[in-house]
């Protein structure tokens, strides 16, 4: 799991964020506007996620 914590987001507690989801890999932070990441930051969105995915296939293949 990855997560991607925008600007204008409600900012999530790490330790719980780690106590409940063992399975975190990626939490990028951006500065940029994103509670609808996809319409206010689509590019930045659209990086992560490609970063995300290409990471994880490092791994796997």
């Amino acid at each position: 799991m990855g997560l991607a914590q925008f600007g204008e987001d409600t900012k999530p507690v790490r330790r719980f964020v780690h106590r409940d989801h063992q399975s975190l890999v990626s939490w990028n932070v951006y500065d940029r506007p994103g509670h609808f990441a996809a319409t206010q930051s689509p590019e930045l969105l659209i990086a992560d996620i490609q970063t995300f995915f290409g990471n994880l296939r490092k791994f796997s293949g």
